[in-house]
């Protein structure tokens, strides 16, 4: 008897914690735990035809077991569609995507590694936006990123997705010519960068999706934040 009622409250157990493990996974599948994010605004610099520049630090953290992408529109003040979809200029040209690498100088040349992170720009009909390619438990701190606004803002929008796929179908790592992801701890500072010169006409560097003519660009949105400026 005593046999039998305790293997019932161990299967029953194992049977709890295997649920709860279920439950548990499908949430972060579903993205329920999203990347942190935090903004400093440390001034705003005005310039020429109602072009504002908001320096701030900024952390974005990514607690997910998967790879993200975090995408930032490329003014403030704009939010990237619900549905996902932004649509390529026309005519379409290469220099409509772009990708910037950053170097993180000081803490890479600490430990003999080199640590980086690329910012991915595209420029959309309407609207476009940055992109950054975390790794899974990564974290990266950009001290002096600016965010354009063509007026004053007091908080900007993040997209977190899983995927960025070009006409809808093709992972855009399938197109771009260099390497997207980030290493997982980085920290940039304005005085280590360097720029990615990407020269499309070398025929080595082109790859069989990089000849793809963008008709679009599909986010596979997994949340999107509205991030308030903090104060220092």
């Amino acid at each position: 008897m005593y046999s039998r009622i305790n293997h019932f409250l161990a299967t029953g157990s194992c049977l709890v914690l295997f649920f709860m493990n279920f439950v548990f996974a499908q949430d972060n599948v579903r993205g329920v735990e999203m990347p942190l994010v935090s903004a400093y605004r440390t001034e705003t610099r005005p310039g020429e035809k109602n072009l504002n520049f908001n320096i701030v630090n900024m952390t974005i953290r990514n607690p997910e077991k998967f790879p993200v992408w975090v995408l930032i529109p490329a003014f403030a003040e704009d939010k990237l569609p619900e549905n996902g979809i932004l649509n390529a200029r026309k005519p379409w040209t290469k220099s409509c995507i772009s990708g910037l690498t950053y170097v993180d100088n000081e803490t890479g040349r600490e430990e003999g590694k080199v640590r980086r992170l690329v910012k991915v720009h595209f420029i959309g009909e309407r609207q476009g936006f940055y992109a950054f390619h975390l790794p899974p438990f990564a974290r990266m701190d950009f001290n002096g990123y600016v965010l354009h606004s063509l007026k004053e803002v007091s908080s900007f929008q993040v997209v977190v997705a899983s995927e960025l796929r070009i006409n809808g179908n093709l992972p855009i790592d399938q197109y771009l010519i260099y390497e997207s992801m980030a290493s997982k701890e980085v920290t940039i500072r304005q005085s280590g960068i360097t720029y990615l010169n990407v020269d499309w006409e070398e025929e080595d560097l082109v790859t069989e999706g990089s000849r793809t003519e963008i008709n679009f660009i599909k986010i596979e949105k997994l949340k999107a934040l509205e991030i308030p400026f903090k104060a220092n």
